[in-house]
């Protein structure tokens, strides 16, 4: 496919920073950036560092206990995130293991909140995507995509899904140039109802 690696930061500055707003307004926080005195900043931080490939992942009595945590109906999601991410620093999860966290939340926000802690955690990230797209609605999906950096959790091998791309930003546009190319050198149609 291609040649060359793929630079997969949002501004192309390797900054793990994505979504940066000032004051509801879009900014980019590259290694110049000084944050101001006054206002708000919102932003994604999505490390590149993954937990080696042979890094222990969480053993089943923790597992066990973390998702018990994490179904507990008499604490609110948003405290459940909260503690799903304090716990989650001991641990290192395969991807079995996220998507039954995932799983114990019913609201879509806190479910988003869900895969973002877990992905930073996870010990082998390709097929994290491809599992959890049964799992969440298309908002949702399009939702973590934006949050993550699509090419930071797309597999070109597990590809047959929905796509909403947003072709002003550089790593939903490098996925488009993938994909067109995929789709040139496979038979058959492999674009259906595409719209742009």
């Amino acid at each position: 496919m291609y040649g060359f690696l793929i630079c997969i930061f949002q501004h192309q500055n390797a900054s793990m920073f994505r979504n940066e707003e000032y004051n509801e307004r879009p900014i980019e926080m590259g290694a110049d950036f000084l944050p101001p005195a006054t206002g708000h900043i919102h932003f994604d931080f999505v490390s590149t560092t993954r937990p080696d490939a042979d890094a222990q992942v969480i053993t089943q009595q923790s597992l066990e206990t973390l998702v018990e945590l994490c179904s507990d109906e008499g604490i609110s999601e948003n405290a459940r995130i909260i503690v799903l991410r304090w716990r989650l620093s001991n641990f290192n999860l395969d991807v079995t293991a996220a998507i039954k966290l995932v799983s114990q939340f019913c609201q879509p926000e806190a479910r988003v909140e869900a895969v973002v802690a877990c992905y930073g955690r996870l010990v082998n990230n390709k097929p994290y995507l491809h599992n959890l797209y049964p799992l969440l609605s298309k908002d949702e999906f399009f939702t973590v995509i934006r949050r993550l950096g699509i090419l930071n959790v797309w597999n070109p091998i597990h590809s047959d899904i929905a796509y909403c791309l947003n072709l002003e930003l550089w790593d939903e546009r490098c996925v488009v140039a993938m994909l067109m190319e995929m789709a040139m050198s496979e038979p058959g149609e492999n674009w259906i109802d595409e719209t742009f």
